[in-house]
């Protein structure tokens, strides 16, 4: 997006009071890898009766995280944190200043992996197989998903864009994944005979 450096710049000067301010960066968890692994192995041992679908909702949150991180490898783009380390005479003018060259750079440069967002596809996938297994629930995991995509662009790890293209993917990836899912006779019996 044209104004993703005006954005990003404007988000993370606001003021955010203290408590809002750590629950905001606490609800990061929800879209981190190992707390999402911790919450459908509690799920999991709490529910007995749903183990099979909460392990097909893992399966799910994977494949939305891990298509988002695959972007990353390809398409470089320097996060915004990163470009306030830079000295001002290297700092981008323009916001096609902030891409790399596809496929360039190192994995592991994590200043250089801003996109898409892999936190909120994750997050996103999360709400969405959670909300599906626990429908009453999603007034709840919702909004904390949503606090988790905003707190990547506030702490100045992604643009806007960059969380936009991974709520996208999360919601692509839920198109094909979850129809398919529930096309099987088995798991929509056992889902009725469960509730």
């Amino acid at each position: 997006m044209p104004w993703d450096l005006e954005l990003s710049r404007w988000i993370r000067s606001l003021h955010i009071p203290g408590d809002l301010h750590k629950f905001l960066q606490l609800t990061e968890s929800i879209a981190h890898f190992l707390t999402c692994c911790w919450l459908f192995a509690c799920l999991a041992w709490v529910d007995i009766g749903k183990r099979r679908i909460l392990g097909i909702g893992w399966c799910f949150v994977l494949f939305g995280g891990g298509i988002a991180n695959l972007f990353k490898g390809v398409i470089p783009r320097v996060r915004p944190h990163a470009l306030e380390k830079m000295p001002l005479a290297l700092q981008p003018q323009n916001n096609l200043d902030i891409w790399g060259t596809p496929f360039s750079g190192s994995w592991f440069d994590e200043s250089n992996r801003s996109f898409p967002s892999g936190h909120s596809a994750t997050a996103i996938s999360v709400a969405i197989a959670l909300s599906i297994i626990y429908p009453r629930g999603k007034w709840f995991i919702f909004p904390l998903a949503i606090c988790a995509c905003f707190q990547r662009v506030e702490c100045g790890a992604h643009y806007v864009s960059d969380v936009f293209l991974g709520i996208s993917i999360a919601l692509i990836c839920s198109q094909f994944f979850w129809p398919r899912m529930f096309a099987q006779p088995s798991l929509l019996a056992h889902e009725k005979s469960t509730a």
